[in-house]
């Protein structure tokens, strides 16, 4: 896939890289940028040389969130429509996504970070929902299940700003790194991933967004048919028997 107008696109290694190339607008979230990113994630679900995606923006500002100028001037019917798309589009891909955050990620730039399975954010990172501030409601249950309701109501009603060090104190960030370092460590990450079973990183991620609203048995019956599932592909059973093999071989 080629880059678009609103994002640099380069995929080497079964990693697809996508930066937010809209740094003079903060990388607010257009109507244009959102097609391209749906457009993005839509063709790495469908392309099987991509296993994993990682996304990140620019050195200031990860992403302001929605542009607002765009969003007053649009019906609300066609704007619920639009959006439902592009949550679908992200929200639902299913191969793993690491986010690399440095800077603001705002309001729908904070939704769209919480995207990632990995979340990795420089010192520069901050994240905030301010809309309550200005009568809008925030978008809640992606933050609540990376820091759990009370926190994340907690945040999202006083719209505060959380910086890096209290994001990775409270489970907010996976990691910490230097801003020098943030591409280079999520791509380290993203290769780490690739070289695994495609099948089972999108099993064990279908779970992770699935067993939070099932019971504890019905989680577990979730989870043991997709291990089933995993467990009848040739291509695994071979890898499981070199992998157990090779234990007998350690001394």
């Amino acid at each position: 896939m080629t880059s678009g107008r609103l994002l640099a696109i380069t995929t080497q290694d079964g990693v697809r890289l996508v930066r937010l190339a809209r740094e003079e607008k903060r990388n607010a979230l257009s109507i244009a940028m959102r097609d391209e990113l749906e457009a993005c994630f839509t063709d790495a679900e469908r392309d099987a040389s991509v296993a994993v995606v990682v996304l990140t923006g620019g050195e200031r500002v990860f992403c302001a969130g929605f542009d607002l100028e765009e969003v007053v001037a649009t019906r609300f019917e066609a704007f619920r429509h639009r959006v439902r798309e592009f949550n679908r589009a992200v929200f639902g891909f299913t191969k793993p996504l690491v986010v690399a955050v440095s800077g603001a990620a705002m309001a729908g730039g904070f939704d769209l970070a919480l995207a990632g399975d990995f979340l990795l954010a420089s010192e520069t990172a901050r994240f905030a929902h301010p809309e309550v501030n200005f009568g809008a409601a925030p978008t809640l249950a992606p933050l609540w299940t990376r820091i759990g309701l009370a926190r994340a109501t907690d945040l999202v009603m006083r719209g505060r700003t959380v910086e890096a060090s209290e994001a990775l104190a409270i489970g907010l960030i996976d990691r910490l790194v230097p801003a020098a370092r943030l591409i280079d460590e999520a791509m380290e990450l993203a290769r780490e991933l690739a070289a695994k079973p495609p099948q089972t990183l999108q099993a064990v991620k279908a779970a992770a967004r699935r067993i939070a609203t099932l019971d504890r048995l019905e989680g577990i019956q979730f989870e043991a048919e997709n291990a089933a599932r995993a467990l009848f592909d040739p291509a695994n059973v071979s890898r499981a028997a070199g992998y157990f093999r090779s234990l007998g071989e350690k001394k």
